[in-house]
C-alpha cells in the first residue's frame, strides 16, 4: 500500500470491479494506475499496538478479502470460460481456478470464519487509521 492509499504492483492499482449481479461478491484487479477514488483504500488496525487489521475501500467501505473457499456458481463458470475462450483448454481450466480479493461487508465477530479472511498485516512505515 502506498502513501497515496493505493495497492500497487507496478503501475497497477487494485480497483473493484462491480459485478451487475447485486448479491456478487465484488471482485477486485488490478488495473492501470489512476489516481481515482476507486483506486483509493485504507488499513485500520484491529487493535492498538498491533499490526494486522482490515483492508477497507475508501469509497464503498468494503473490506478486501481472501476467501480461498469461493462459492462457484454456473453463471459465474460461464463468464470466465466466455473470458478465456480464445486460449486453449489447459489454460481455461487453469483460469477457471484463479482466486482474487474480493471486497465484502466487514464482519465485526473476531470468532467467525470470514472476519479471519479479512484480516491482513502489513510490512510498512507508513501510519495508519486505527480501531476498526
Amino acid at each position: 500500500m502506498t502513501k497515496n492509499m493505493e495497492i500497487q504492483n507496478g503501475v497497477l492499482c487494485l480497483e473493484p470491479i462491480p459485478s451487475r449481479k447485486i448479491h456478487e461478491p465484488i471482485e477486485s484487479f488490478f488495473m492501470p494506475c489512476n489516481s481515482s477514488p476507486k483506486q483509493k483504500w485504507m488499513f485500520l488496525k484491529v487493535s492498538e499496538g498491533e499490526d494486522k487489521g482490515k483492508i477497507v475501500h475508501q469509497s464503498t467501505g468494503k473490506c478486501l478479502s481472501f476467501n480461498k473457499v469461493k462459492e462457484s456458481t454456473q453463471d459465474n463458470r460461464y463468464s470466465k470460460v466466455k473470458m478465456l475462450s480464445f486460449l486453449s483448454n489447459i489454460v481455461n481450466d487453469i483460469g477457471l481456478t484463479i482466486e482474487t480479493p474480493v471486497m465484502e461487508s466487514c464482519e465485526i465477530d473476531k470468532s467467525s470464519t470470514r472476519y479471519q479472511s479479512q484480516i491482513w498485516s502489513l510490512d510498512s512505515p507508513v501510519n495508519f487509521n486505527s480501531d476498526l
